[in-house]
């Protein structure tokens, strides 16, 4: 009985092996630049902040293949609102989608010349995810067409 038991133990154990073996061989591949690249072409929709703490900001970013960058967003400050209108360009760096500013509607709140690097999370067809700057993790829809 107690062979039995031992190569019952033995049976469940190389059964989990393998069962963790497969999972970490399907586990998914790093995103690379030209991955991101691909899939960031597009417009998402913007729709953040809780406007009291925050603005609530709500509009869209596009992504052109010619690395091109457009950003039109409303804040909303409780009572007050504000259009805002950005140009610029982008590239993916190391999984960073870094992107400078070339014409605002805004210069007194963010500057020709401007650059920002966020950290990608992931990107699919769906969903842009990544951290900003401040460690904030944002998550945008691809608008359908």
């Amino acid at each position: 009985m107690h062979i039995r038991s031992l190569g019952m133990v033995y049976i469940f154990a190389a059964m989990t092996l393998a069962g963790w073996a497969s999972a970490r061989e399907d586990q998914p591949k790093k995103q690379t630049d030209e991955d991101i690249n691909k899939l960031l072409v597009g417009k998402w929709i913007i729709d953040e902040g809780d406007g009291e703490k925050e603005p609530k900001i709500k509009g869209s970013v596009t992504y052109k293949k010619d690395n091109k960058v457009e950003l039109e967003a409303t804040l909303d400050f409780g009572k007050d609102s504000l259009k805002i209108f950005l140009e610029g360009t982008w590239k993916v760096k190391d999984g960073v989608i870094i992107a400078t500013v070339t014409k605002t509607s805004h210069p007194e709140l963010i500057k020709e010349g401007h650059v920002s690097k966020d950290k990608l999370i992931s990107v699919t067809d769906k969903e842009l995810k990544y951290k900003d700057e401040m460690g904030k993790e944002k998550l945008h829809k691809r608008m359908k067409d």
